[in-house]
């Protein structure tokens, strides 16, 4: 005897729960992975002392780098040669998307009531260019600013067009504002002043501006803010994992949880590169990393406001200019409401203790 059984509504079934099912998974399995490698590292923090502090650090490190997402691919849309816009006299760009984001970011440095603070009068640069740097330098420096007789020049290394490894709109993004806050002046442009805190200052303001514009619901920004904590947090656990001798740890961890194939080559060939360079890794670890997080960023959530060195003399409403009663020195400094609201409760995860204020 022959049975007809029709299995057809059980094959759909099937088929609607296994496509319900892909694409959550590709987010379930890794936050399955890091929540048992974390309890993992509680455990042995709790027999292991040294690594105790560093396990809610390590956490905070899996958040941002999930809400970083992927590098987003751009286009910088590249002129054959530099341009100036009608509305600008004194503005000349070879790319489209300097042109724009420029026009984006300057205003948000200002001081009235949609502005940051950062600077009385936000100043926009003479010229933003993609350009191809020279030998070592074209491998390393993604952004470079100058102050010429002109104004200021601000030139990004046009790798982030031209290379697949940096193709990524968010460490693009992240080069740019660092560099127009540089061309802002006061503290951000004074190397001779506190050098030990000139570019931790303006990768700290970074964040803070980034932090603004995910707020005014720009999402490459919001990418980039969080992009930008990952960095810091990850270079936090590397230096204290290789102080206690743990590097292989730290190693093991990052290759696991952060790196893909190609990213792993990478990676590896930049270990080899840098193990004869140490001071000058250490220099771009702790001046990039290290400092903004523990000297600027995290002080000033702590409620301890940026200096931005910048003092204006207001004479706006004045008739005789030529006389000193019409000025009055302001000065500026930078709140950090923006990251804090981003971060909401997971700024209890950084390391406070570590703080340098």
């Amino acid at each position: 005897m022959k049975l007809n059984i029709d299995i057809s509504n059980e094959i759909q079934l099937f088929k609607r729960l296994i496509s319900w099912a892909k694409p959550r998974l590709k987010v379930l399995i890794p936050v399955a992975l890091t929540t048992i490698f974390l309890l993992a590292v509680l455990a042995f923090g709790i027999y292991e002392e040294r690594m105790y502090g560093l396990s809610s650090q390590m956490l905070f490190t899996h958040i941002a780098y999930h809400r970083a997402g992927n590098p987003i691919p751009f286009d910088m849309k590249l002129a054959s040669d530099v341009y100036r816009p009608f509305y600008c006299l004194d503005c000349w760009y070879n790319s489209r998307w300097l042109e724009i984001q420029e026009n984006n970011i300057v205003p948000i440095f200002g001081v009235d009531q949609h502005g940051e603070g950062l600077a009385p009068v936000p100043q926009y640069t003479f010229l933003a260019a993609a350009i191809p740097y020279n030998s070592q330098r074209s491998l390393g420096v993604a952004g470079l600013q100058l102050f010429t007789i002109d104004g200021s020049v601000v030139f990004i290394n046009d790798r982030f067009q031209n290379e697949t490894s940096w193709n990524d709109e968010r460490e693009a993004l992240s080069t740019l504002v660092h560099e127009l806050i540089h061309a802002q002046g006061g503290l951000f442009a004074s190397p001779s002043d506190q050098p030990e805190l000139f570019e931790p200052r303006t990768q700290g303001a970074t964040t803070e501006i980034l932090a603004s514009m995910c707020d005014r619901q720009q999402e490459t920004a919001c990418k980039s803010f969080w992009m930008v904590m990952f960095q810091y947090s990850k270079a936090y656990v590397m230096v204290n994992l290789k102080t206690q001798n743990l590097g292989w740890f730290y190693e093991l961890w990052d290759k696991i949880f952060f790196l893909n194939t190609s990213e792993t080559r990478l990676h590896d060939k930049n270990i080899r590169y840098w193990a004869t360079r140490q001071e000058q890794y250490d220099y771009l670890i702790t001046a990039y990393s290290l400092n903004p997080y523990l000297k600027i960023v995290i002080p000033a959530l702590a409620g301890m406001d940026e200096d931005t060195g910048l003092l204006y003399s207001a004479a706006l409403y004045c008739d005789n200019t030529d006389d000193p009663a019409c000025y009055v020195t302001v000065e500026q400094y930078l709140k950090f409401d923006d990251t804090d609201y981003l971060l909401g409760w997971m700024k209890y995860l950084l390391p406070w203790k570590a703080m340098i204020p």
